[in-house]
């Protein structure tokens, strides 16, 4: 029972489960039934709604109900049908791990002949066993499975022999769903090693190519994978076309996914600037009706952002939490770097620049979470240049620049140029207007301005302080847009220690409440409320999800000191009409 069949009108909703309720019964009144349910994991919220109602019939009908479930993802409404399961006529089996001397048996009986030792050794989980191969009398054993690859640290030159002859045999076979994962995962091997437009073609094959058939959560998994390769290498209409488009499927699938989106739809506000609305979409990912699947990244990046904006406690206070977090899924793995940044930025808040570079430096090193370190951490290396320098070792500086150079030429996307201009820059002493260039046309104004505050640091220490001072006024101007106390009473404390201070200060909009501290998209939301619509409504019309919507509301009347969506609407209304027709 998917998405399609049963609508997302809640009331249609109910009455599709109540008539799958009715025909379970007419079959038991036939004779004894028994119902095998496999990969529970994946049941959308209707299906669970009817087997709860199924469990509870089970005294009364002549009805056996078998399931399996595998731990990952976790949705929570599985979740709480598990631990419901109490009582004389219900029994829960946990199975252990798969025995060590059974793991050849089974990929013998699944491949049809002797397995060899690299495929033992990616078969590390029943799992990974069953779909480590399939046996075709045309092209002999050949290995086709993906969706189990390990795409682990110090295993990606093996996952991707596997994965490439898995390419090859689903292409013979004309297997759309095997090619889609081989591809897929050579995508991601790719992105690990060496992100570029060649890992995206990949991940945009494995896209085109999924077939209708293959499950939701799958083509969503694929999906918000295709729009954080987008997000990368600054393809930002590509993530959020891709983003709107998973939307109505992340929130009718749940689990692990729709804390994914959110994640994803946070760090691209993040990047571009939009932080108000960064941390709405991390309020709707840790929305209580939501497993907190992803609930240290998006912890972490709640703190970062209180970081910059100067509130130290709030920052403290995420940071604690997202460190007792313990997310379970792979998913989240890939996303630890954000815990790291968050943590590194904290110490150097708190005055410990030696404690910041010593975490840095190890997790490029030895990688962090499922990513390998090196050239996907890349993003690390201005700040790691700047803290080595600052330190005097010029030789790490040297090693962290020539690996963002390296990304930069992989990728070429603005974002990883910015990178690689800036620490050649800071090792230079040469004015780092180029990376702030590329930084722009990326659209990352946070780097765009660090960038600027480090140029005009330089113009100062060449005995330039008129140039020096305007890029600091750049800089000091992107900082208050975005709202970044920290960041901006840094750069002045920098600059001034080089003197330089800042010109005459012009009017700055710092309100904090009333119609002014309203964000641009608080501004339309607050518009859809007064022309009456929904939050669902609003959320189709702004291609956001329903919770997000939900937190600008509520923040727009926290903002407005306002109590109810009516006050709201009539408030808009009377700022929207003509002078003469306003009420004082």
């Amino acid at each position: 029972m998917g998405p399609r069949l049963v609508g997302r009108d809640p009331e249609t909703a109910i009455l599709t489960v109540e008539a799958m309720c009715v025909l379970a019964e007419e079959i038991c009144a036939q004779g004894p039934v028994a119902l095998f349910l496999d990969d529970l994991q994946w049941a959308d919220r209707a299906s669970v709604l009817v087997l709860q109602r199924l469990v509870q019939s089970v005294a009364q009908l002549p009805l056996l109900i078998v399931g399996a479930l595998r731990p990952v993802p976790r949705v929570v409404e599985v979740d709480v049908l598990v631990r419901g399961l109490r009582g004389t006529h219900r029994t829960v089996l946990r199975l252990g791990p798969l025995a060590a001397s059974a793991v050849p048996l089974l990929v013998a009986h699944t491949i049809g002949h002797e397995p060899g030792p690299r495929l033992l050794r990616l078969c590390e989980n029943p799992y990974d066993v069953r779909n480590s191969g399939r046996a075709d009398t045309r092209c002999g054993p050949v290995p086709s499975f993906c969706i189990g690859m390990p795409l682990r640290p110090g295993r990606l030159p093996e996952a991707g022999a596997v994965a490439a002859a898995a390419r090859r045999a689903a292409a013979e076979l004309g297997d759309a769903t095997a090619l889609a994962y081989a591809l897929h995962v050579l995508a991601a091997k790719h992105f690990l090693e060496a992100p570029g437009l060649e890992a995206l073609e990949l991940a945009r094959q494995a896209s085109r190519l999924t077939p209708e058939t293959i499950h939701p959560a799958q083509w969503l998994g694929l999906q918000l994978a295709l729009a954080n390769c987008y997000m990368e290498l600054d393809l930002t209409p590509d993530a959020e076309r891709t983003l709107a488009s998973v939307r109505p499927s992340a929130e009718d699938l749940g689990g692990v996914f729709l804390p994914w989106y959110h994640l994803s739809c946070a760090l691209l506000a993040f990047h571009a600037g939009r932080w108000e609305d960064a941390i709405a979409e991390v309020d709707a990912g840790l929305d209580p009706g939501v497993h907190f699947a992803m609930s240290r990244a998006l912890r972490a990046l709640a703190g970062a952002i209180a970081v910059h904006q100067g509130r130290r406690d709030d920052a403290e206070t995420h940071m604690s939490r997202a460190a007792a977090a313990q997310d379970s899924g792979t998913v989240s793995w890939f996303y630890e770097y954000v815990l790291l940044c968050a943590q590194a930025l904290l110490d150097e808040a708190q005055g410990h620049s030696e404690r910041a570079f010593r975490r840095l430096a190890h997790s490029f090193d030895t990688g962090i979470g499922h990513l390998p370190g090196q050239l996907i951490l890349s993003f690390l290396t201005p700040d790691l240049v700047r803290l080595a320098l600052d330190q005097g070792d010029s030789a790490a500086a040297r090693r962290y620049a020539h690996a963002a150079r390296s990304r930069a030429a992989h990728s070429s996307a603005p974002y990883h140029l910015g990178d690689a201009c800036r620490c050649e820059g800071l090792i230079a002493q040469d004015p780092l207007l180029e990376a702030a260039r590329h930084y722009r046309e990326a659209t990352r104004p946070l780097n765009q301005a660090h960038a600027l505050t480090e140029a005009a640091e330089l113009h100062a220490i060449r005995g330039r302080p008129s140039d020096g001072r305007a890029h600091l006024e750049r800089a000091l101007a992107i900082y208050a847009g975005l709202g970044a106390v920290w960041d901006a009473a840094r750069a002045t404390a920098r600059l001034r220690a080089v003197s330089v201070s800042r010109g005459t200060r012009g009017p700055r909009n710092t309100a904090r409440l009333g119609w002014e501290a309203l964000t641009s998209t608080e501004r339309i939301i607050a518009g859809h409320v007064a022309a009456g619509h929904s939050n669902p409504e609003t959320a189709a019309r702004m291609c956001i999800s329903r919770r997000t919507v939900s937190t600008h509301v509520s923040n727009i009347l926290r903002k407005l000191g306002l109590t109810s969506r009516v006050e709201l609407a009539t408030e808009v209304i009377r700022r929207n009409s003509p002078p003469e027709h306003q009420q004082p």
